[in-house]
């Protein structure tokens, strides 16, 4: 008896050992340089984990500056590889820290770490902020009553911002009939007016001064425009003419911070009446400054039915531009070839149209109709 007992203590002693030689390192993956929460997995906070032959996705929806958005716990000789995005709309990869091996210029992004029998490991993914950035959305078209005025909702990212928002059009460079005589603004956070604007002149005389002084004031006394700071947030600016007019009219969304501020433009969608040409097509406008952008351009016809929209445009396509020249075209966007859209159009019907491309900065337009019928479109430039 004697003898069994001590062969099962001394069993058990090298069971000990043995899981002792095998204590596991507990990993913890972070990222600092976020000034904000991920808005998707994937986008901002998203590493590539491969152990030995696996391949695991390691992600954050909550992830912040400090957040540790993964932790595992490895065995000792296991090898893990540590991929991290090289850029996204606002950050770009500046370097790791506590990683053992990188790659220098060749592969900045990877990381490979050896795990031992340590207690823990500290990895962190250092991003600063991009300088490139929207600086002005814009988007023409016709003005109607009812389901058929200008409907632009923009997101205002990160940190306050300071806009100007107009819509402009008896200084467009169209034949007056077709404009609208008197347009006028209206600002809603959610449900809620947040402000209005007839005409540009109504403002204060320092908004006025402001506007003057940047070149921005409208040409004609019934354009309408108004200065904003705006929190972080979704927010809509409706244009429709006064007194029931329509015509053709442009709304805008001008960036007047300076450009180091942290506050960024990173969507205007327009949802307006589209024809099939002349001039009552729909027109997006945007400015991109600091550097090169990937932008995806949208126009979205039948899936406005889903919210009671009952004239929407059924087949639209889109075309960009810079100057006169074809950038891209889009007619159903599950049949284009721009590389890593599919992750942007999750919730596009087939007959709707995207384009993703990087591009440099400058100025570019975004132009949408319907291929065989009228109808109304949301037409979106998204960074």
């Amino acid at each position: 008896m004697c003898s069994w007992i001590y062969r099962s203590l001394l069993a058990l002693l090298w069971l000990a050992w043995g899981l002792s030689a095998q204590a596991q390192t507990e990993l913890n993956v972070s990222v600092t340089g976020m000034l904000h929460p991920c808005a998707q997995p994937g986008v901002y906070c998203t590493f590539g984990l491969a152990n030995l032959a696996n391949r695991t996705n390691i992600s954050s929806s909550t992830g912040h500056g400090g957040m540790t958005p993964y932790t595992s716990t490895i065995l000792p000789g296991t090898v893990v590889r540590l991929e991290a995005p090289l850029d996204t709309s606002e950050r770009v990869f500046s370097h790791w820290v506590g990683c053992d091996i990188t790659f220098g210029d060749a592969a900045p992004n990877v990381c490979e770490w050896t795990a031992t029998d340590s207690s823990s490991k500290n990895i962190t993914a250092v991003y600063t902020q991009s300088n490139t950035k929207l600086i002005n959305l814009s988007t023409r078209a016709w003005v109607g009553t009812g389901d058929k005025v200008m409907i632009a909702g923009f997101i205002v990212n990160n940190a306050p911002k300071k806009l100007l928002l107009a819509a402009r059009s008896l200084s467009l460079d169209l034949a007056t009939e077709k404009l609208l005589p008197d347009p006028v603004i209206t600002l809603y956070s959610g449900a809620n007016p947040i402000a209005v604007n007839d005409n540009w002149q109504d403002n204060d005389s320092a908004t006025q001064n402001d506007l003057t002084a940047a070149g921005l004031a409208p040409s004609h006394a019934t354009e309408a425009a108004m200065v904003v700071t705006l929190s972080p947030g979704p927010y809509t600016l409706i244009v429709s003419g006064k007194n029931q007019q329509t015509g053709i009219a442009l709304v805008e969304v001008t960036d007047l911070d300076d450009f180091s501020t942290a506050g960024r433009l990173v969507n205007l969608s327009t949802r307006a009446y589209t024809s099939t040409g002349g001039d009552e097509q729909v027109i997006a406008g945007f400015i991109i400054l600091g550097g090169t952008k990937t932008v995806t351009a949208s126009a979205i016809g039948p899936g406005l039915a889903q919210y009671g929209v009952l004239q929407a445009q059924a087949d639209p396509d889109i075309t960009l531009f810079s100057g006169s020249t074809v950038l891209a075209t889009s007619d159903n966007w599950s049949e284009t070839e721009f590389s890593g859209i599919g992750k942007r159009t999750n919730n596009l019907q087939a007959t709707e149209s995207a384009i993703l491309k990087d591009l440099p900065s400058g100025a570019y337009t975004v132009i949408s109709k319907g291929l065989f019928s009228p109808g109304i479109v949301l037409l979106g430039v998204d960074e």
